[in-house]
């Protein structure tokens, strides 16, 4: 009874230091909790706008491909019209574009998740689970010994929680700007580098308006005034023609480059914002079972005792 007491009076002081604010801010929310959050703040607000600027950088690249696909030269010889589009060959850069474009929203919404879980982190494992576990603990002190063991499995259940909120989250962040710092970010540097040096040159080689008519002389002109004008004609159209297909290859090859770029970034923030987060927290939950199963500690007993007759043999 005299133990049952004491423990009852530890998780009771626990319980009041996490409701009451002033006992709260020292235990829970001192400098050290807060230097973390704000670390992993900074993380997550470092990988928002490396991921909005690149949403930005696919809006104008499909921007300026629209204006390319929209883009086209009429030529009219001998009265036969004729139209050669610019944008034919660009609709799988284009739908990859837009597919990029949904790819960035899903990173941007993860970092958002992943942002908003630190903010809320130090309410919701201290005044609300770990108040709650501190509860069932006191409730399996003190309830009928066939209740005990379902009120202190909750507990535990619910401290775990507790630890994985408050501490997993600010340290997923950590980690994964850790492995980002370490294989990602130069290849992100050199990839983005490349997609808006390609970006520069695309929009220079876009015709300046979107249609360039050339048409035939007036009927009103005598006959060697149309001659003049035809042989004009002729000639400005060949220029032309050699200008739209100088454009389009040259639009061809960038958009390859582009099309290349993109893939690469679609594999960096994929990893960055989604996979390595639920592979880290994957982890981590393994770890938190792992200590908190029930044969843990007679496991590690059992491995010490191992190691130790290993080394008297």
């Amino acid at each position: 009874m005299r133990k049952k007491l004491l423990l009852s009076g530890v998780l009771v002081v626990f319980l009041l230091f996490s409701l009451l604010p002033t006992p709260r801010g020292v235990l829970y929310d001192n400098a050290l909790f807060q230097s973390v959050d704000t670390a992993a703040l900074t993380y997550v607000n470092e990988a928002l706008v490396r991921a909005g600027g690149s949403y930005v950088i696919a809006r104008t690249i499909n921007a300026v491909i629209s204006v390319v696909q929209e883009s086209e030269l009429m030529v009219q010889p001998a009265g036969v019209g004729v139209t050669l589009a610019l944008g034919q060959a660009l609709d799988p850069v284009n739908d990859l574009v837009e597919r990029f474009s949904w790819v960035m929203l899903a990173c941007l919404a993860s970092l958002g998740i992943q942002k908003v879980l630190i903010e809320i982190s130090p309410w919701l494992s201290i005044q609300v689970l770990l108040v709650g576990s501190l509860v069932f603990f006191l409730m399996s002190l003190w309830s009928p010994e066939r209740f005990a063991a379902n009120f202190a499995r909750l507990g535990k259940s619910l401290l775990l929680v507790v630890l994985l909120v408050r501490f997993c989250v600010p340290a997923i962040a950590w980690i994964n700007n850790a492995a980002y710092g370490a294989v990602l970010e130069q290849r992100y540097d050199e990839t983005i580098n490349e997609v808006k040096r390609d970006l520069e040159t695309l929009q220079a080689v876009v015709p300046d308006e979107g249609v360039a008519a050339i048409h035939l002389p007036e009927k009103s002109a005598g006959w060697l005034e149309k001659t003049r004008q035809a042989l004009n004609q002729a000639a400005e159209q060949s220029l032309s023609v050699l200008d739209f297909r100088q454009r389009l290859e040259a639009i061809k090859r960038i958009t390859t480059g582009i099309f290349d770029q993109l893939i690469q970034l679609v594999v960096i923030f994929v990893l960055n914002t989604i996979l390595l987060p639920l592979f880290f927290l994957w982890g981590l939950l393994r770890l938190g079972r792992l200590v908190f199963a029930p044969d843990f500690g007679l496991m590690a007993e059992m491995h010490m005792r191992e190691r130790m007759s290993g080394k008297n043999r």
